[in-house]
């Protein structure tokens, strides 16, 4: 991937997107529009795991791991312990939903297309509608999936298989659901004769779900 850098004025757009992004739902939150479903869940449990508590939402009744399965949001512990506040979970969905045209970047260079056509697919990604208001409305740990996804595309593209079972897994980490679409990526690579793929894939997904 280093052959095919984003040039410098990627990562400025990417900054300032990033920041725009946490900006408007900080401010959705500020005018007191955001909901206790989703985020005031995960700021809860969020806040127990920083104290070593059992993540046990009231909202819900569950435990944590009782709702989809998302192994992945611990990671979010250690932020919460430096300063628990909610602008974490608004700051780490703005990066993944942002930071995800950085793989696709890496795929147009890999297909062979143009810098201004590479552009065209980044801004493509940022511009969807569907990319703005899931970062507006609360909190998703899915959108963490959402770069790992595409780097698991590229992997799979460059023949590197640890690397494209590693993204699969992590993404299924952010929801567990995801693992249909590991499954649906078997399928995918088992219809293409690409059977150590494939098999990778359903075990990775299959695993999840039995898990």
């Amino acid at each position: 991937m280093r052959s095919s850098r984003p040039p410098r004025s990627f990562w400025v757009i990417s900054a300032l997107l990033v920041a725009l992004f946490w900006a408007l739902a900080a401010l959705r939150h500020a005018l007191l529009q955001s909901n206790g479903f989703d985020l005031g869940i995960f700021d809860q449990v969020a806040w127990m795991m920083s104290q070593g508590l059992q993540p046990y939402s009231t909202l819900t009744g569950l435990h944590h791991m009782g709702d989809h399965g998302a192994w992945m949001f611990y990671a979010i512990a250690p932020l919460y312990w430096l300063t628990p506040s909610v602008h974490w979970l608004f700051l780490t969905q703005a990066l993944g939903l942002i930071l995800t045209a950085w793989p696709l970047w890496h795929l147009g260079a890999q297909a062979g297309l143009k810098p201004r056509e590479r552009w065209l697919i980044c801004g493509l990604w940022w511009l969807q509608p569907v990319v703005f208001n899931v970062n507006l409305f609360d909190f998703h740990p899915e959108t963490w999936a959402m770069p790992l996804l595409a780097l698991a595309i590229w992997a799979n593209r460059a023949e590197r298989r640890w690397l494209w079972i590693a993204c699969l897994f992590l993404a299924m980490g952010c929801k567990a659901a995801l693992g249909l679409i590991v499954i649906g990526m078997a399928l995918e690579q088992g219809l293409r004769r690409r059977w150590r793929y494939a098999v990778a894939a359903l075990l990775t997904g299959g695993g999840g779900f039995f898990l």
